[in-house]
């Protein structure tokens, strides 16, 4: 869940928290659950600038094994330059209790092509834990996308992106990319901002390692529906 705390044309306080329970039945995992809790102040300097101020706590319960946690801090900055083109950057620093601390950066351009279509680039790094390895993953990765409305209630959206990173307790290198293709029907909205969607969409992904068994290329189709109060 997310809640604004406070909020005024200046100044905006947001706070959200999230569970997640992890299986796995592969040979070598560790069933764990995770809990999230964040907090962002936002600042509107003028019209074209915003200010950010973020916290994170992450802790992950593994079934065995040292429970692994993640604090993390970021400043960040919005700047629109045009009516259509949006940039955000964010820098900061997390504190990982297996001692993987590192520096996270993220970066983010928006633009919007015409009333019916828009497209972004965007940069990040930092350190994950791992759900089901009771290790960090420490990680960049480069995604773009194009979104369109085809109708006015049918939306669709293509991504690709490629990364690549290290596990902090062995010499096993990831390298990682993927695409995916997506459309989303809305089926009704209220005034209240109610809403419920239909997702179907397709995705592809590949995996290549310095350990060998772990790669793997893979194919999914999933379908969903969505519903908002």
């Amino acid at each position: 869940w997310s809640s604004d705390v406070c909020s005024s044309d200046l100044f905006t306080l947001r706070t959200n928290y999230n569970h997640n329970k992890n299986w796995s039945d592969a040979v070598g995992t560790n069933d764990s659950d995770r809990n999230a809790f964040g907090l962002t102040a936002t600042y509107k300097h003028s019209e074209a600038t915003r200010f950010s101020l973020s916290y994170k706590y992450q802790l992950s319960d593994f079934e065995r094994g040292d429970d692994i946690s993640n604090e993390s801090i970021n400043i960040g900055i919005g700047q629109s330059f045009t009516k259509n083109t949006f940039l955000s950057a964010n820098v900061g620093q997390s504190n990982v209790s297996s001692g993987n601390d590192t520096i996270s950066l993220g970066a983010a351009l928006i633009s919007v092509f015409d009333e019916k279509t828009s497209g972004s680039l965007s940069y990040s790094q930092g350190v994950e834990i791992n759900a089901n390895t009771d290790d960090t993953f420490e990680n960049w990765q480069a995604t773009g996308s194009l979104s369109r409305i085809l109708l006015e209630d049918l939306k669709s959206s293509l991504s690709a992106f490629y990364g690549k990173g290290d596990y902090s307790t062995s010499s096993i290198t990831d390298t990682f990319l993927g695409a995916s293709v997506k459309l989303t029907y809305n089926f009704w909205q209220s005034k209240r901002g109610s809403s419920m969607e239909g997702v179907l969409g397709y995705s592809y992904s590949d995996l290549a390692s310095s350990d060998k068994g772990r790669e793997y290329t893979g194919h999914l189709i999933n379908t969903s529906l969505v519903v908002a109060f």
